[in-house]
């Protein structure tokens, strides 16, 4: 079918939040700009504050049409579910669809990773030499989630 539109399919979950719609404003742009079209499966839920066995608000995610995208992004930090990541990963391979994990390092996919521990020691070498600070006290975040434990490590 040579009109189909060129579609990306991004899962994410709280696309509300600041970093979410900051994103996906750039990636709508980028795809745009190459002849794509980017449609968001959004669930409006942390899966990290909410039970492993609830599976209703991670039903949108299993109804993906995977025959209708040329590629599926995975915007893993926002799930805090490696299962559903790795399940939507192994259905995406299923289809021949390839697949980029932003925040995750997952096999049998693309991943694109930042540098977070070495931002991290930046800031906090800055925060005590620059600005004199000598009490500091540390809010870790999500106990177990990847990040909060490089935080607490470097910290």
């Amino acid at each position: 079918m040579a009109d189909r539109v060129k579609k990306i399919a991004v899962c994410l979950s709280e696309a509300h939040g600041y970093l979410n719609t900051s994103f996906l404003k750039e990636l709508y742009r980028c795809a745009d700009d190459s002849g794509y079209r980017v449609e968001v499966f959004n669930s409006t839920l942390d899966f990290s504050w909410f039970r492993r066995d609830d599976q209703v608000p991670r039903a949108i995610y299993r109804a993906l049409p995977f025959d209708a995208f040329e590629a599926l992004l995975i915007v893993c930090h926002s799930f805090h579910d490696e299962a559903l990541t790795r399940e939507l990963i192994e259905e995406a391979n299923r289809h021949g669809i390839p697949v980029i994990c932003a925040g995750g390092a997952f096999e049998n996919c693309w991943t694109i990773q930042n540098d977070y521990e070495s931002c991290y020691k930046d800031l906090l070498r800055h925060v005590i030499s620059e600005h004199g600070a000598r009490e500091t006290f540390f809010i870790a975040g999500v106990q177990g989630e990847a990040n909060s434990v490089s935080r607490l490590r470097l910290y």
